[in-house]
């Protein structure tokens, strides 16, 4: 069990989306408790956007303040709350992990029965891996996916072609380089959250968001979130191509 925790601000928020997930994974400590991290998304005026992560072994709630983690102010943001199941307690091994070009950044909850299998399988590919972890495959998928599209970056077709070779329960939350926010649900829990001014919030539990959300939509399992240019829609994998608005 792990915790997510994600937010997506409106441009008009006046607030920080990485004190937000810094307060909103402290509230769910208790679905991992071994190592813990949170991505921002930095924003560059003459340049594009690039993804700082920190990560940490122990608990959260030993720190104190956002400040320690020196990470930017941001509008975009996502973080983690570990137990280990594949992989020993390292900062390498914690969530969350960036891609090896660092276009896109993601955390999950659960296991990936057939990692192995397809970790062998990338590995004959040319893919390379950092980690112990299973979550590094679904990084190397993805990465596989938008290599053979040709098309630059992630898309919901391309985030539900990887997630369909997955065996096992595992929630997960990309955030990308361009601010787009994808989550899908095969298993374990997810929530998205509405808050004032259009910003949005993923968590493991609906509790977590009530000082930050003011509506909750319960995913089901077999469904993909997409949170692009300020819409979000949910997509049944499921049933094959369906998108529903939200």
């Amino acid at each position: 069990m792990c915790g997510i925790y994600g937010v997506s601000l409106s441009p008009s928020s006046q607030k920080n989306a990485t004190e937000l997930v810094f307060q909103g994974i402290k509230r769910i400590e208790y679905r991992g408790y071994d190592s813990w991290g949170v991505a921002a998304l930095k924003q560059k005026k003459t340049s594009s956007s690039e993804i700082k992560v920190y990560k940490k072994i122990g608990k959260i709630s030993e720190v104190k303040s956002v400040a320690e983690l020196k990470l930017p102010a941001a509008r975009t943001a996502l973080g983690h709350t570990r137990w280990a199941t594949h992989g020993g307690v390292t900062e390498v091994n914690a969530h969350p992990h960036l891609a090896s070009d660092g276009s896109f950044v993601l955390v999950q909850n659960g296991v990936v029965e057939n990692y192995q299998a397809l970790k062998n399988k990338l590995q004959q590919q040319g893919y390379t891996f950092k980690t112990q972890t299973d979550t590094e495959v679904i990084v190397r998928l993805l990465e596989r996916s938008v290599q053979k599209a040709k098309g630059g970056k992630l898309t919901a077709k391309l985030v539900s072609q990887a997630v369909k070779q997955l065996d096992g329960r595992s929630t997960v939350l990309i955030m990308t380089v361009e601010g787009d926010m994808y989550a899908f649900r095969y298993g374990s829990p997810l929530v998205v959250g509405r808050g004032g001014a259009g910003s949005i919030y993923f968590s493991s539990d609906v509790l977590s968001m009530s000082q930050d959300a003011i509506e909750y939509i319960a995913i089901d399992h077999g469904q993909l979130v997409s949170y692009v240019d300020g819409q979000l829609h949910i997509h049944h994998l499921t049933r094959g191509t369906e998108i529903t608005p939200v």
